[in-house]
């Protein structure tokens, strides 16, 4: 099972439905500044709510790849799409003598939460119902609900539930300048697995289908790949595949490994 880095230990789940409409969303990250800093928000991206719902691709998979090869807030609808055009047609040409290509994308973090640590005084507030610096941003991004059960022990966290396709590393960036936050991180997967890596090479698409095994999830000792990229008419060829690790008798490198191994390296 793999593993979740958690700020803290929930007990017994307790959530609050958020109803939508609440804030100010005209102005959606300008409420509740602190005093002593005019703009906390200057320099990260302006975000209306029509962003948010175009860039919501209902977590499929392709919509997740999108979200973590552009690495941003919002995944793009137009490299959503070429990686749901492109990842069908690897599945239908090769699924079936290459079971590995059915192998599926894992996002490194726990897309729709958000875990926030709050100072005694807000979480104060919030038990009573008056904590609102959040509000706008809540209604901007989506939230859904809040599970409050971890305000019962000496942390004073909650965990912010999100209905959209939100970068949760970047959603952070915006909750963390509110007055009353301590502490905000996105809810990460440790360890390692099997996975399917996007990637845009010369501006074609390819894939690195990685099968994995041996001592995961603390760290997988062997590795088998198979890579896909796209041709010159818009297909999927398959390049060719390659067995490394500790308990394997590893095959010489491929030459195509220098290009593939770029999606692997910048997911681990």
């Amino acid at each position: 099972m793999r593993l979740i880095k958690i700020l803290a230990v929930f007990l017994l789940p307790v959530v609050l439905l958020v109803p939508s409409g609440c804030g100010d969303s005209d102005n959606p990250i300008k409420v509740g500044l602190p005093g002593n800093n005019p703009d906390p928000w200057a320099g990260l991206p302006a975000i209306t709510p029509e962003m948010v719902a175009n860039a919501d691709f209902d977590n499929s998979e392709p919509g997740l790849m999108a979200l973590w090869y552009g690495d941003e807030l919002l995944a793009s609808g137009a490299l959503f799409a070429r990686f749901r055009d492109r990842l069908k047609e690897v599945r239908e040409t090769y699924g079936g003598s290459i079971p590995e290509a059915n192998i599926t994308f894992q996002f490194p973090y726990k897309v729709g939460k958000l875990l926030i640590q709050l100072s005694e005084e807000a979480a104060a507030e919030f038990r009573a119902g008056t904590y609102t610096e959040w509000d706008s941003l809540n209604t901007l991004f989506g939230v859904t609900s809040i599970d409050t059960s971890v305000l019962f022990t000496d942390c004073n966290c909650v965990s912010l539930h999100f209905k959209g396709q939100l970068h949760p590393k970047y959603l952070a960036e915006y909750y963390r300048p509110l007055a009353g936050v301590i502490l905000c991180e996105p809810n990460g997967y440790g360890g390692d697995w099997s996975n399917m890596y996007p990637w845009l090479v010369e501006g074609k698409v390819t894939f690195l289908a990685r099968d994995a095994w041996g001592d995961c999830p603390s760290g997988c000792l062997n590795s088998h790949f198979f890579y896909f990229r796209e041709n010159d008419q818009g297909g999927m060829d398959y390049i060719g595949s390659w067995l490394t690790g500790f308990e394997v008798e590893s095959e010489p490198e491929p030459e195509w490994w220098a290009e593939a191994r770029a999606a692997y390296d910048f997911y681990r």
